[in-house]
């Protein structure tokens, strides 16, 4: 995993991400329907496999603003998404269930999906207590830069209203507005950027 983050001394990468972002996403629309027992063991063991799988995958990249973290691929990685899959897939099965996992694959059937060379944000967030100071608005600012120079669109999908409006704000633009299959009340939204193309020349 590429790191651009800045990790409090002692604390390995992998914990960091992984606290960081199950206190990120503990109010988040698809995991409350996801985990709706629970929720606080079942997101650490979550993103404890993301963590685990992406820290030994080249095209995955961490960064930090503050208290907030992101992590984004810049291509696809077929090992790392099986792998990743699997590890997921256990995790829908100890904390939701059958009902987790149909869920979970509505979500998906929901999204549009990159192209295999697009760079994709899987998660940014900052903790809770910790809101409303900017540092999500500037981390993904940074990473949207990055793409530009990469000349790549960045994709992501989310089930946030919140995170619309700044994904939106920033100068993505929805691709895609799917409620879940069963689920009328739970919306999936694919936004994407569009890069400054010329930024890659520079």
């Amino acid at each position: 995993m590429g790191a651009a983050a800045a990790v409090p001394a002692g604390r390995p990468l992998r914990v960091f991400v992984a606290e960081t972002l199950a206190s990120a996403f503990a109010d988040d629309p698809a995991f409350a329907a996801l985990f709706p027992r629970d929720t606080a063991r079942a997101l650490t063991d979550w993103f404890d496999a993301v963590a685990d799988v992406l820290t030994g995958c080249d095209l995955a990249h961490v960064g930090t603003h503050g208290p907030a973290v992101a992590v984004w691929t810049t291509g696809y990685c077929q090992d790392c998404v099986a792998r990743l899959d699997d590890r997921l897939f256990e995790v829908l099965n100890r904390h939701a269930g059958p009902t987790g996992v149909e869920l979970a694959a509505a979500l998906a059937e929901a999204a549009d999906a990159p192209e295999p060379e697009d760079w994709f944000l899987h998660w940014i967030g900052t903790p809770r207590g910790e809101r409303r100071a900017g540092h999500g608005r500037r981390l993904l600012t940074r990473i949207l830069r990055e793409s530009g120079e990469a000349a790549a669109p960045l994709w992501t999908t989310t089930t946030n209203p919140g995170a619309v409006s700044l994904y939106t704000g920033l100068g993505m633009s929805v691709r895609a507005e799917r409620a879940a299959v069963g689920r009328s009340d739970l919306t999936c939204w694919t936004l994407c950027s569009t890069p400054d193309r010329s930024l890659a020349d520079t």
